[in-house]
């Protein structure tokens, strides 16, 4: 599901936003559900990556948000350099 929601976002760009926004509401609300810092973390910043890859500087900051508060518990994930990068840039 991390996956394929922020493929969703990207191959997507011609479905409807209100779908699109209520798929995302789902899977946030199954990934935060979940309690597992690790899964939070990695959905968040996997969203974090597209949002800034589509120019949505505002969502992606929102996901940066998301996301921080489970950094340490995500230091072995390869992704954690991404997530510096992107607080740089952001």
């Amino acid at each position: 599901m991390l996956v394929e929601r922020a493929l969703a976002r990207l191959c997507n760009a011609d479905a409807s936003a209100e779908r699109s926004a209520s798929e995302d509401a789902l899977a946030t609300t199954r990934v935060l559900d979940s309690r597992n810092p690790q899964w939070i973390y990695a959905y968040a910043e996997s969203q974090m990556m597209v949002s800034i890859l589509l120019g949505d500087f505002e969502i992606a900051e929102r996901w940066r948000q998301m996301a921080e508060p489970h950094v340490l518990s995500a230091t072995a994930l390869i992704s954690i350099a991404a997530m510096v990068i992107v607080v740089l840039l952001v």
